[in-house]
């Protein structure tokens, strides 16, 4: 017994990595025009009442500079993730990256703020980055400061 894949399925299961990969839905939404995310939700969100429709699959990959049709290819089942790059001077370790990431939660539950998780992440990214330039030493006033303006 053969299985039929729905096209819309294999599209909203692409919509979904599209979206976690380039910022989230209310990022995705704006690049390819809407106001709001609110239209991408109802196709990739956790309980998805419309369907990836072929206008609306071309027109993310059109806005997202992605390859024609490439919403409507299946992903393979076993994926291999590619060889991460050489680390470059001053680039952090995963061990750094972690406790940086651990510091800028401290920091957060100490100033009773609870960033939204792309906030969350452009902290950690700005601490990384000046970390990084720091060779390799993340300072707690930098997060601190950090965290205060992006709430």
């Amino acid at each position: 017994m053969e299985t039929v894949i729905d096209i819309s399925d294999v599209r909203r299961e692409n919509l979904r990595r599209v979206i976690a990969n380039n910022g989230g839905p209310v990022a995705v939404a704006k690049r390819i025009g809407h106001a709001n995310a609110s239209y991408l939700v109802q196709m990739a969100g956790p309980h998805p009442t419309r369907k990836v429709s072929e206008k609306t699959a071309r027109l993310v990959e059109r806005s997202l500079d992605m390859p024609e049709r490439s919403l409507d290819v299946a992903a393979p089942i076993a994926v291999v993730a590619p060889a991460l790059p050489a680390a470059e001077p001053g680039a952090l370790s995963a061990e750094e990256v972690g406790r940086l990431i651990l510091m800028v939660g401290r920091v957060c539950e100490a100033e009773s703020v609870a960033l939204p998780t792309p906030k969350f992440a452009d902290v950690v990214a700005l601490a990384m980055a000046a970390a990084a330039a720091q060779g390799g030493q993340p300072r707690e006033d930098h997060v601190k400061a950090l965290v205060r303006l992006a709430k």
